[in-house]
């Protein structure tokens, strides 16, 4: 059977989950934390297939491992180019900001999502009065149109490549990554 944990309890015995409770619940080390699933597995993609395959890949991924193979940032496509030494980080920032402002003109805009996305359960919808809609889909639009502008000066097909990687988070040609990115850098975006 397992031990019981030492925490404060509610009348019926079960964890309480007041704030002082959860302040005294026991903590995780990092290598038995949660993010273990995924870390091991993104080791998997980089480390190549040796005789001790299996004994390595039960072991858990530590800090430094995690750290020197720059794990943290391989949840997508702009992340593994800059783990791989194909971008410079202020061109992953540039990349994310891109994103972010397309994301923004899209919603304002009424475009649908171009990935599907869960519910937000809890999440806060709406807020904003119709003058302050007006100003974000004004600044949402602008912002877009000078990313176009700056992506328009650059070869054919930057812009597809740029809108594939950075939003859809889909591989595209590096080398069209590449300049889109660049050019964002260079203008200051």
């Amino acid at each position: 059977m397992a031990k019981r944990k030492s925490a404060p309890r509610t009348p019926s015995g079960q964890l309480s989950r007041s704030a002082s409770a959860l302040a005294h619940a026991e903590r995780v080390s990092f290598e038995e934390g949660p993010t273990q699933t995924v870390l091991k597995a993104r080791r998997r993609q980089v480390m190549p297939i040796t005789a001790d395959y299996i004994q390595r890949d039960a072991k858990p991924v530590t800090k430094q491992q995690a750290a020197s193979m720059k794990l943290d940032q391989r949840g997508s496509v702009l992340g593994n180019l800059c783990a791989d030494g194909a971008i410079t980080p202020q061109e992953l920032a540039a990349g994310l900001d891109y994103c972010e402002r397309y994301n923004a003109y899209a919603s304002a805009n009424g475009l649908p999502k171009p990935t599907p996305s869960g519910p937000a359960y809890g999440a806060i919808r709406g807020g904003m009065n119709r003058p302050e809609r007006i100003k974000a889909t004004i600044a949402a639009t602008a912002a877009h149109k000078a990313d176009q502008d700056i992506l328009r000066r650059c070869s054919a097909g930057v812009m597809p490549a740029m809108r594939k990687a950075c939003v859809v988070d889909e591989l595209a040609p590096t080398y069209q990554i590449k300049e889109g990115l660049a050019a964002l850098v260079r203008s200051g975006r």
